[in-house]
């Protein structure tokens, strides 16, 4: 059936079936979980990189003394202190107990926030004093050390490009399964 306006010429013919494409097509994009999925294995994927550094890398480094090396607020020979009680010094954000960065490296380890919606995900972690690590607020002691980058402006950068290019990775990754949903090639 096609219809005509009398307002401006134009037609489309098999309205029925363009109704019932965007129908298919509303129902389709109402879930996001395969772009999620794929965004949230990029998220754990990328952050193993913050927590195999094999130096100080985008962070200040440990204090290896008071006051020495750019670190005047550090009151503690905290790099020598971790290197005896722990066996090594770096990756810097990988503590004794690992609880921090395990919680951010896998979606089932102790303390990882990782919620899958049709239309919502939620990544990060529960641990309490990762929101320290992530505040900007002044320091006296420890510097800024963020854990968590989705990208989003000069302080949620990182240098490393698996994780500073994450944003894009991810609305590419939604725009390709749009793309697929209205091309009809799911894969």
């Amino acid at each position: 059936m096609a219809r005509r306006s009398t307002a401006f010429d134009w037609s489309i013919e098999n309205v029925d079936d363009l109704n019932e494409a965007i129908r298919r097509l509303g129902r389709a994009t109402d879930d996001f979980r395969i772009p999620f999925r794929l965004i949230g294995s990029d998220w754990f994927r990328s952050n193993r990189k913050l927590f195999t550094l094999q130096s100080a890398g985008l962070y200040q480094d440990l204090a290896p003394a008071r006051g020495i090396d750019g670190n005047p607020t550090t009151t503690s020979n905290y790099k020598k202190q971790k290197q005896k009680k722990l066996g090594f010094v770096y990756p810097i954000m990988v503590g004794a107990t690992r609880v921090l960065s395990d919680s951010l490296l896998g979606a089932k380890n102790l303390g990882s926030v990782f919620t899958l919606r049709r239309q919502e995900l939620f990544m990060g972690t529960r641990v309490p004093y990762a929101g320290f690590h992530q505040s900007d607020s002044p320091r006296s002691k420890m510097p800024l050390r963020k854990i968590v980058f989705i990208d989003g402006g000069p302080a949620d950068r990182s240098k490393d490009s698996s994780i500073s290019g994450r944003r894009e990775r991810w609305l590419n990754i939604i725009d390709d399964h749009i793309t697929q949903l209205v091309s009809g090639r799911i894969l």
